[in-house]
């Protein structure tokens, strides 16, 4: 089965667009970033759109944090076939460790990689769009990768040892 990591930062913020968090398609993607094991790390940008949508399609499994409710919004803005593509090959971490705590908050990504792997985010996500508008899209990018090595390590490890740590341990099944 071939597995693609992938995550995005946007432009904008919900402060800065017109309906917030119900215009998601509205924040616009700065940087998205992918590993897998053939090419490694890529990174992508607003107007190479359209090959990481094929790209993402030619795997199996697209493995991320919350790429059903964010990350595939952001991308609709520039394909409406985003969702009829992606949704069914899509393992949404965020989703699946929610589902098996219920009644806690949504995990953040942060919040287990730290518990599972013992690695931290660089930067915060909320700063990256303001990185992005000062020009600085290595910060950007740098920040984009380490989000996608975080996802592909905490799923190794769920794989491999059948549990990861969000509030406790919770057991999994990403076979």
């Amino acid at each position: 089965m071939k597995k693609i990591f992938f995550d995005l930062e946007t432009q904008r913020l919900a402060m800065e667009v017109e309906g917030g968090w119900k215009n998601i398609r509205g924040f616009g993607l700065s940087i998205a970033a992918t590993w897998d094991e053939e090419n490694e790390f890529r990174c992508w940008n607003e107007s190479s759109v359209g090959e990481l949508v094929d790209e993402l399609a030619r795997f199996d499994k697209v493995i991320g944090f919350n790429l059903l409710g964010f990350d595939y919004e952001v991308l609709s803005a520039y394909r409406d076939d985003v969702h009829q593509l992606l949704d069914k090959v899509t393992f949404d971490m965020m989703l699946d460790l929610a589902h098996l705590k219920p009644g806690v908050k949504y995990p953040k990504l942060q919040e287990v990689s730290l518990a599972t792997v013992g690695k931290e985010e660089w930067g915060k996500g909320i700063d990256m769009p303001k990185l992005f508008r000062e020009g600085k899209i290595g910060e950007v990018s740098a920040h984009c990768k380490r989000d996608v090595e975080l996802v592909r390590d905490i799923y190794r490890f769920g794989l491999e040892h059948g549990v990861v740590y969000y509030q406790g341990e919770v057991k999994v099944d990403w076979r």
